[in-house]
């Protein structure tokens, strides 16, 4: 081999090897931002409102309304006046719409806690036979001071009943005692 081979060969290596250690260094340096750890969740995560309302009926051709009632409101909150002072009617759930969902669900929540008495009522806006409506009510002002009241009623077509109603005091805290299903319309017609 002559010189001027070998020295071409070595310098050829050299270029390649600093290359091969540049290509390195930026693989070694961008790496760890390429995924950033995440941030780990605390528990002072907030539910949407201190007051979440769902409500849940087999995937079929049904029209169930929830309506509620809150301190200060003017009128109910159901489809016809979604949003008042206090609660908010989420999601208004037609029936069957060709969805892939086990279930047709509609959800409300309350954006406060004053005092005063809520009630929350179901009517089967359109209904063939009887069915079984699934009901969660959540209150707190946390998801640590969360309370879940669970029903699971019967409703026929054009029928309205009450699921829940309730005193919350001054703290935001449901009275005691004061948690019944004594009805009390608000299905405003349509």
């Amino acid at each position: 081999m002559r010189t001027g081979e070998k020295a071409s060969s070595i310098g050829y290596r050299d270029v390649l090897l600093a290359f091969a250690a540049a290509v390195s260094a930026v693989v070694l340096f961008a790496l760890p931002n390429i995924n950033p750890p995440t941030k780990p969740v605390t528990d002072n995560i907030r539910p949407a409102g201190q007051i979440s309302v769902i409500v849940c009926w087999p995937h079929a051709p049904i029209d169930i309304d929830t309506w509620g009632m809150a301190p200060g409101e003017d009128k109910p909150v159901g489809f016809s006046n979604r949003s008042g002072k206090i609660l908010s009617l989420l999601r208004d759930n037609r029936g069957d719409t060709g969805g892939n969902a086990p279930a047709n669900c509609e959800s409300m929540v309350a954006r406060d806690l004053p005092a005063g008495e809520y009630t929350f009522n179901i009517f089967g806006f359109s209904v063939g036979e009887t069915t079984s409506v699934h009901v969660e009510i959540g209150i707190g002002k946390d998801a640590a001071s969360m309370h879940v009241y669970t029903y699971d009623l019967p409703i026929a077509s054009r029928q309205e009943r009450t699921v829940m109603r309730f005193m919350v005091d001054g703290n935001g805290e449901v009275v005691p005692g004061s948690i019944s299903n004594v009805f009390s319309p608000l299905y405003i017609g349509g």
